[in-house]
């Protein structure tokens, strides 16, 4: 789990997989949010988001100073993450 505390999803897209081989749904909470407003309704208080994306003015994972408490947005393999997301970090 990388030390997460919880995982949550927006949207319908997410199915439990036979690649998801720690069952990480079992070890940790999981979160369903049918979109981003309904997550920025319950998003944990005091936590720094932050979208990973690779993109003009990113910062190399390496290179980022990780905050104690935050909640990292990953999009979607295909689309990546949507602009209001990303602004929104």
């Amino acid at each position: 789990q990388l030390g997460a505390s919880f995982i949550f999803t927006v949207g319908a897209r997410f199915k439990e997989q036979a690649s998801d081989t720690t069952s990480a749904w079992q070890q940790i909470p999981h979160f369903k949010h049918e979109s981003f407003e309904k997550f920025c309704e319950s998003s944990p208080r005091g936590a720094v988001w932050v979208a990973i994306e690779m993109g003009s003015g990113s910062v190399p994972l390496q290179d980022f100073v990780h905050p104690p408490r935050a909640v990292y947005f990953l999009g979607s393999e295909d689309n990546g993450l949507n602009r209001p997301i990303v602004e929104a970090c």
